[in-house]
This record gives C-alpha cells, structure tokens and sequence, in this order.
C-alpha cells in the first residue's frame, strides 16, 4: 500500500484552491500495482513521452537501480482520481571525487534520455508540481540534492522548481533535442523538408546501391521474438564499435546497460513498440538503428554501421528508410535523442530544449559545492601561470588523494590568486 499520506492544499492554475492527496512510497510492489493507472494517465496527459512511461520505468528499476530507493510519489483530488504520478530515486552521487551525496533524480534518468517530467492529468500540471516538490521538502533531512534532469522547456515543474533552485549551484546549458516534424507523406517530406542538397545526396544513393550491388542489398525489421537476438548482436557489435574508437562507452557499454536494453527490446516487441532495422549488403549487416515508437513519435535511440561500407554511407541510407517508416505509421514527430550533431538537421531537424534544475539541501553539499565552484573560479584565474608538469602532479594528486584539494590545493590556489594583478 501506498504510504506516508500527506494531505496538501494548493492553489490550482485557475484560480481557488483544492486540496491533494500526495503519497510517497518506497515500496517496489506499489509501483507494479500502478501500472494500469499511470498506462491511463499518461495517454491523457500533455507529454506522451515514451521515457515518462511505466512500461520504461518499470525496465529501469528492475535492471539499473540496484541498491537504490525508491521514492514513488502519487497524487488524487478529493474524489481519489489519480492525477500525478512520479518515480524518483534516492541514490548517491559523488560531484566531486571522495564526497558522496545522496540525490533525489527522475528514475528514468538513470539512462540518457530526453524530455522527463512528473505526469499529470491535462491542466493540472503546476498543481501536481507544486505539491510533489513541496512533499520531497517535507523529507529534506533524507536527502542532500534534488536533481531533475532533461524537463522540457516550457514545464511548469520548471518555473515550480524556481523557488527552490539553489544560487550556489551551477545551473546547466540547455540541452539540445533535435526533432524533425514528419509531414503526411514521403513526397511532402522529400520536397518540403529536405534541403537540396540532402535530396542530391539521396538520389545519388539511390542509383549507387541499384548499380553496385543490385539485388544484393535489403533491409529488415525485426518482427518476431526468434529474430531479435541477432539483430540486436548486430546492434551492440556496430554501435560499440565506433565508440570504443572513440574511447566513450556508448549505448551498451557495460553489462548492466546491454542487459536492460536487450530486455528493453524484448518488451517493446511485444508492445508493438520497438523498430530495430538492419540494412544488409551482400549478406552482410552494413548499418543497424534501433528505436521505439509511442503515441505518434518516434524516438532513435541508437545506431552503428560497419565501417567497410563506408563510401555507400550505410547509415544515411537506413535513417532514409527509417523516417519513411515512420511517415507510412502516420507518426507526428520522429525524435533524433539529444545531441546537435550537424547530420541531424540535415535531415530537416529542428530544435526542441530540455533543462536539469539541482537544488541543495544540505549544509555539507552547500558548502562542498561552494568549494567546488571557488576551486574551478580559482583554478581558471592561475592556471595560465602555473607551469604544464606542476598542473599534471595536482592532477595526479588529486586522484590519489581527492580530499586535498579542499586542505591543500584550495588554499594554494587562493595564494596564488591573490598575487595576480588587478584589473
């Protein structure tokens, strides 16, 4: 059962006042007991994000939050209707090496995805926001820093969170979410969407792939529980590949994340959600894109291609194919993740923003943090005359030791500070 009722009065957006009752749990079984309720919520709400979603909230508890708690937050009007709903997570972070904070985050948050929020019934929004971080202030003392990652711009959990944003901590850039905005058909994309010069490069892939290799190249998607294993070899293989070139982890990087998304991808073929296509060429696997389709969007997670096919841009020719998928499904909006990669607007994407609020709470992550902000401050005012091997030996420090920048390195770098010229 839900527990740690707490009963809020709140001024709705329209005027008045109307009392919620807002519930906080960290039991597991709770959320599993929700799942026909949230599938209600969500479908009637104003975000349709797949990320929001109980089905991928309920695959990230079961694969990445081991050792983490759970904090499951409800909210009912006076006739008991659910009308917010949000899974959060209490778990320790370490901003700076040799501390460890514990943190309040979305749990989706635990993989890199975009445009997370409380859901909410339409019009309640800043309602449902207002009492849930209000509750999450009532158990300040559990807690050291509220983190809430990837809000779309334009939320009122945003200018809820306003309040309670913390000065002293940095508020990040926001992030960019590129999207492209899929007309009804391929024609319209093609000629109203795409630049001339993508439709050159389109055209002349075509005629290539048709002389080259001719009957020789085809694409698939994954349709059956027997199919996916080896698609998704394919997909971690190809994706991988380029990353670790790249010295990054990537999508699948660890056992954790490749185990979550190979459940990811099982599920959601049984939702009808997943889309994991594979291009082939000679009976080779020359490009792999995965992703998911929920409520008129489609979202590409990832991608890869064979490196030998390079000079037939194998991966150009399965987005193609991908966004006519997406436009034959009659999908509003294929979503290309976050990232302003220069590839994606050539695709005729256009920008959509997300921003992550922090708010400190505790004394000792206030303080830690305020150090931390004076060390960078510092560290940017003398390192321009601080010799290249004495900055490699604080470095080396640090990562030995990483509570002497706070007994040594602080202060040394305040000496030194204070001995630059004013201006």
């Amino acid at each position: 059962m839900l527990t740690d009722t707490l009963e809020q009065a709140t001024t709705a957006p329209q005027g008045g006042t109307q009392h919620l009752k807002v519930a906080l749990s960290h039991d597991p079984a709770d959320l599993t007991a929700l799942k026909a309720a949230w599938d209600a919520l969500q479908a009637h709400s104003a975000n349709h994000c797949l990320y929001n979603s109980w089905e991928w909230v309920a695959l990230v508890w079961q694969h990445l939050c081991e050792g983490d708690d759970l904090w499951l937050l409800t909210a009912r009007d006076a006739q008991d209707n659910l009308i917010g709903v949000a899974a959060l997570l209490r778990h320790n972070v370490s901003p700076i090496r040799g501390t460890k904070w514990q943190q309040i985050s979305f749990l989706a948050a635990q993989v890199d995805c975009d445009h997370l929020d409380f859901v909410c019934a339409q019009g309640k929004e800043a309602q449902v926001a207002e009492a849930f971080i209000a509750r999450l202030y009532e158990e300040r003392h559990q807690w050291d820093t509220l983190c809430l990652a990837s809000l779309p711009e334009g939320s009122p959990t945003l200018e809820v969170l306003q309040a309670y944003a913390d000065p002293d901590q940095a508020q990040t850039e926001p992030e960019i979410c590129p999207f492209i905005a899929l007309p009804a058909t391929w024609d319209a994309y093609y000629n109203a969407v795409l630049g001339q010069r993508k439709r050159k490069n389109y055209r002349r892939d075509q005629r290539r792939y048709a002389e080259t290799f001719g009957a020789n190249w085809s694409w698939a998607r994954v349709q059956t529980a027997d199919e996916l294993p080896a698609f998704f070899d394919d997909l971690v293989r190809l994706h991988q590949a380029k990353w670790e070139a790249l010295e990054q982890q990537g999508a699948f990087g660890t056992p954790r994340l490749a185990a979550f998304h190979r459940a990811v991808a099982a599920r959601f073929l049984e939702l009808g959600w997943l889309r994991l296509y594979r291009l082939i060429i000679n009976g080779t696997t020359a490009a792999v894109d995965y992703g998911y389709v929920y409520l008129g969007r489609y979202y590409a997670f990832a991608a890869g291609w064979d490196v030998q096919f390079a000079e037939y841009s194998p991966g150009d020719m399965l987005t193609s194919i991908t966004i006519q998928e997406a436009i034959a499904e009659g999908l509003a909006v294929f979503d290309l993740h976050r990232g302003d990669q220069p590839y994606k607007y050539q695709w005729g994407a256009q920008n959509a923003y997300d921003r992550t609020v922090a708010c400190l709470m505790s004394e000792r992550a206030r303080r830690e943090q305020q150090l931390l902000n004076a060390a960078r401050s510092l560290w940017q005012g003398v390192k321009g005359i601080v010799p290249k091997e004495l900055r490699r030996q604080l470095v080396r420090l640090v990562k030995t030791d990483p509570k002497c920048w706070l007994t040594f390195i602080l202060p040394t770098l305040n000496e030194m500070a204070l001995m630059l010229p004013l201006h």
